[in-house]
C-alpha cells in the first residue's frame, strides 16, 4: 500500500513539475533561451536551463549586496569563478557603464560569452581563463578604488585574496564566498589580512521557503507538495555556506558605500 501511494505521489510530482516548467522555464521565441523570473537580474536572457538561476533564487541571501553593487556603478568589476555568467552578465546588463573581467575555465567560457551575446553586453566583458596571482596582479595593475571583486573560487580565495601580493586589494570592495569545507581556517586567514583595511559583513546561507518563489503557487499545491517545491530551489551545497562583503574603511560610510 505504501509503495502504491508513493508511486501515485511521484506521478503527481511529475505533473506539478510540468506545470511549473511552464512558469520557470519561460522561453523566448528561441526555445533554447530562457528568461530569469525574479531577483536582481529579472528579465535577463539565459541559455542555461537550471531552475535556481531562472527563478532568481540563486544565492538569494546576496540580493541586497548585489543591489548595492549595482547602485554603486563601479568602473571595474572582477568576477573570479564566473561559472555560466550569472553575475558577470547580470551585472554587465544592469550597469552598462561598467567594465567586467570574467575569470573562468576554458570549458565554461563559451557559455558566458553566449549569455553575454544574447543580452547585448559582450563588449563590456573581458574573458580570461583561470585566475592566479600573476593574472590578478596584471588585471589590477591600474585598478582604482572604484572597483569590486566577486569571487567564488572553491577555496582559491585563500591564495588569491592576499594584499601582500596584490596591494590594490586593500582599496577594493570584495564579495567572497568562503569555502570552509576546503580550508577550515579560511575565515581566520582572510580576516587577518583585511581587518585593518576593511569592514566585514557576514551573510549566512539560509534554508529556502515557498515564499522565495517569484510567483504565487496555489495553496493546495503548496500543502501537498511543499517538500518537493522547496527541494527544487535548494542549492544542495556540501554544508551551510557563508559570504563576506568587505568594504574599504576609507570609503565608509560617507564615500562610495553608504553603510
Amino acid at each position: 500500500m505504501k509503495n502504491l501511494l508513493y508511486k501515485i505521489y511521484q506521478k503527481l510530482c511529475q505533473i506539478v513539475e510540468k506545470k511549473l516548467e511552464n512558469k520557470i522555464f519561460l522561453s523566448t521565441s528561441n526555445n533554447r533561451l530562457y528568461v530569469v523570473r525574479g531577483g536582481p537580474f529579472k528579465g535577463m536572457k539565459y541559455a542555461y536551463k537550471v531552475s535556481k538561476y531562472l527563478l532568481g533564487t540563486y544565492e538569494l541571501e546576496l540580493q541586497d549586496i548585489v543591489k548595492r553593487i549595482v547602485k554603486n556603478k563601479f568602473q571595474l568589476i572582477i568576477n573570479i569563478g564566473a561559472g555560466s555568467g550569472y553575475y558577470t552578465v547580470g551585472l554587465a546588463r544592469s550597469i552598462p557603464s561598467t567594465k567586467i573581467v570574467a575569470f573562468e575555465t576554458a570549458e565554461k567560457s563559451p557559455l558566458i560569452f553566449y549569455n553575454a551575446h544574447i543580452n547585448h553586453c559582450q563588449n563590456q566583458i573581458s574573458f580570461k581563463g583561470c585566475c592566479n596571482i600573476p593574472t590578478l596582479q596584471a588585471t589590477m595593475k591600474e585598478c582604482t578604488s572604484d572597483s569590486c571583486i566577486i569571487i567564488d573560487a572553491e577555496g582559491a580565495e585563500k591564495e588569491l585574496l592576499n594584499p601582500s601580493l596584490v596591494p590594490p586589494l586593500r582599496n577594493c570592495f570584495i564579495l567572497v564566498e568562503l569555502h570552509d569545507y576546503v580550508f577550515r581556517d579560511i575565515g581566520r586567514v582572510i580576516k587577518s589580512r583585511f581587518s585593518e583595511s576593511h569592514n566585514i559583513t557576514e551573510i549566512i546561507q539560509r534554508d529556502r521557503v515557498l515564499s522565495d518563489y517569484p510567483f504565487r503557487i496555489p495553496w493546495i499545491i503548496q500543502l501537498v507538495f511543499k517538500r518537493y517545491l522547496v527541494n527544487l530551489i535548494n542549492e544542495r551545497r556540501p554544508e551551510r555556506m557563508r559570504w563576506w562583503y568587505l568594504v574599504p574603511k576609507a570609503y565608509t560610510p560617507q564615500s562610495k558605500e553608504n553603510v
